[in-house]
């Protein structure tokens, strides 16, 4: 399970260098978006990624019946 979310993070960071690789932010900020809508954006979207990751997690932790603090 712990590889399995290293792997997510690996996908998100990658998710990362490509927006900053293309300038998505400038591209954005000259179609008239604040920035800090951009960065909210982001910040909900992240929320949601690692919420779900985090469900999905809990429940295969009471699936399986681990003991895990």
């Amino acid at each position: 399970m712990a590889i399995a979310w290293m792997m997510v993070s690996d996908s998100q960071i990658q998710a990362i260098i490509r927006e900053r690789e293309r300038d998505v932010k400038h591209q954005i900020m000259i179609s008239g978006c604040s920035l800090t809508a951009y960065w909210m954006g982001n910040y909900i979207a992240d929320i949601i990624n690692q919420g779900l990751l985090s469900i999905i997690a809990i429940v295969s932790i009471h699936a399986f019946g681990l003991e895990i603090p």
